[in-house]
């Protein structure tokens, strides 16, 4: 892309596959699979949204992403090895681990 932006948002699928039986039938029947599995760890994309970044974001520029619940800490690692800074890890209003925000250098 000849451009460069300010702000990367993105909820990519984020599921491990071993976590499909654990899913509401509601869920799996209305949801495309493609949206919703990442493979086995459920991180693949992150590499992906980290490096697109670094290529296509301005100084200082944001990352949102929505993440699972349960990798809220490996998923910053991606983002930290990545050099990004100002990491946060945010909830949902349920209080559980949702989002994580990020500055590219």
């Amino acid at each position: 892309l000849p451009f460069k932006f300010d702000i990367l948002v993105s909820n990519p699928p984020y599921i491990k596959s071993s976590e499909k039986e654990l899913m509401s039938a509601s869920t799996l029947k209305f949801e495309p699979e493609i949206a919703l599995f990442a493979g086995d760890t459920g991180l693949d994309f992150y590499y992906r949204i980290a490096a697109f970044g670094l290529d296509h974001l301005n100084f200082d520029g944001r990352v949102f992403v929505e993440i699972n619940e349960s990798l809220g800490m490996k998923t910053m690692g991606i983002f930290q090895e990545s050099g990004y800074y100002g990491i946060q890890l945010l909830k949902d209003l349920s209080g559980k681990d949702r989002f994580i925000t990020c500055i590219k250098k």
